[in-house]
């Protein structure tokens, strides 16, 4: 796939368990704790996509959203979070996807999947273990 993700995550544990599942359907993945460490990585590193979290260790997600999309215009966003209130928050518009967490990842690299490839049928490759059919353009 070649794609690179920035998967922005204050829970450790999560961070980790979508980095190794998203590097065994082929994303290049890099990760970070905080809203501080995903603006270094991202002036740093190519980032096709980013899933991040709207709660952060240091600070609100909307307020690094903003500055994501500052230093990175056309970087797809898939927000990840816990509270699937924000979804009706006029800031998460900015992005390409909104998702509440789930301890199945299924729907997440599916939607992961629609925002990178939009132009490619509307069912991943089957080593995305899911039978869901996803969001078409």
């Amino acid at each position: 796939m070649n794609k690179s993700i920035l998967v922005v995550e204050g829970e450790k544990k999560l961070r980790e368990q979508y980095r190794n599942e998203l590097q065994d359907v082929g994303y290049s993945v890099i990760t970070a704790g905080s809203g501080k460490k995903a603006l270094h990585r991202l002036k740093n590193e190519p980032v096709d996509l980013i899933v991040a979290d709207l709660v952060l260790p240091d600070g609100a997600g909307f307020a690094y959203l903003q500055e994501f999309m500052a230093v990175r215009r056309k970087v797809k966003v898939v927000i990840n979070t816990e509270h699937s209130a924000y979804r009706t928050d006029f800031h998460s518009w900015a992005a390409d996807a909104f998702l509440t967490k789930s301890s199945d990842l299924s729907e997440l690299k599916n939607t992961i999947y629609c925002v990178l490839y939009p132009k490619h049928p509307s069912k991943p490759p089957d080593k995305f273990s899911s039978s869901q059919y996803v969001l078409s353009e």
